[in-house]
């Protein structure tokens, strides 16, 4: 089923079937592969479950205001420990998909030796590939099923009668300022902490902008795509920041070279948070009081459009 409001419903029905879809989803997938010894299915099965998580937490985001504070939080901290479950398996996992993409970006810069050693490394200290990881984590996915079935029914019982296209607007447009004054401490400041800040504020808007992008389709999936974009060089930039402090506390052994592995993250990042901030500054380009300004008009004129065809029919 589409993440996807549709104008025809009311926010808070869209809202649930949305829900309703990414967890059922989530747990369908995860029980699928519990008993299958099939590594890859479940890296993918967990994958996908992290990311139906993330996309409900977006999404109960957007309905703080007219649920309350207190229901909020509840309902937030039980989708994040249902997420947290199945984050061992990626965190087991990421930092060889990292030390992959360092060696396609750092061709001929330094031997692939290197690379192979700094590879053994990680895997010895953190566990293999994507399907080892995932196997490992195989005891993990019953806890991780009954706490999304936790998570579903808090969700689930939240009341959304009170959310209106403006309740909508009114959580975009937090989430949109939020995220521009992450852009600007980054650009003032640009520290790991800041920058993955900047992160999960990105991320919230691109899902919420997805939900909402039947206002003005080419233009707001456009946008959400490069929402998206930003979120990935900011995650890779999160990624490189990891390995780096792995290698220089000592977790992980790094080649003999070490200052030349290091130079070479360090050159990589600096090229990502370049990148980060150009997209940053156009996505974030407007004031937030003008950027509610112009997501009311879409939606306005998408009300509209939906009466004019009720009247045609």
């Amino acid at each position: 089923m589409a993440y996807k409001l549709l104008m025809s419903k009311s926010p808070g029905d869209g809202l649930r079937r949305c829900a309703d879809s990414q967890l059922q989803g989530a747990r369908d997938g995860l029980v699928a592969v519990l008993e299958n010894d099939d590594g890859v299915a479940r890296a993918e099965a967990i994958h996908s479950a992290r990311k139906s998580v993330k996309k409900t937490r977006a999404l109960v985001r957007l309905a703080r205001p007219a649920i309350g504070e207190k229901r909020y939080r509840k309902a937030n901290a039980s989708l994040r420990e249902a997420g947290g479950t199945l984050s061992g398996a990626r965190d087991a996992d990421v930092m060889l998909d990292v030390i992959a993409d360092l060696r396609e970006s750092g061709v001929g810069q330094l031997p692939a030796a290197a690379f192979d050693a700094l590879q053994a490394a990680v895997a010895a200290d953190g566990g293999g590939d994507a399907a080892t990881a995932a196997a490992g984590a195989g005891d993990a996915l019953p806890v991780a099923i009954e706490r999304l079935d936790a998570a579903a029914a808090r969700v689930g019982a939240l009341d959304l009668s009170g959310m209106t296209w403006s309740t909508v607007l009114d959580s975009l447009t937090l989430s949109y300022a939020r995220g521009h004054a992450e852009l600007a401490a980054v650009a003032a400041a640009p520290t790991v902490e800041a920058r993955h800040d900047w992160r999960k504020r990105a991320k919230d808007r691109w899902y919420q902008e997805r939900l909402i992008s039947g206002a003005w389709e080419p233009l707001l999936s456009a946008e959400a795509d490069e929402l998206h974009l930003l979120s990935e060089y900011l995650g890779d930039d999160h990624d490189l920041a990891v390995l780096r402090a792995a290698i220089t506390s000592g977790s992980v052994e790094a080649p003999i070279d070490t200052d030349a592995v290091l130079d070479l993250i360090d050159d990589r990042r600096e090229e990502l948070l370049h990148d980060a901030l150009l997209l940053g500054r156009r996505l974030y380009a407007e004031r937030p009081k003008a950027f509610r300004r112009r997501m009311r008009e879409y939606v306005r004129v998408w009300d509209t459009a939906q009466q004019d065809a009720l009247v045609e029919v």
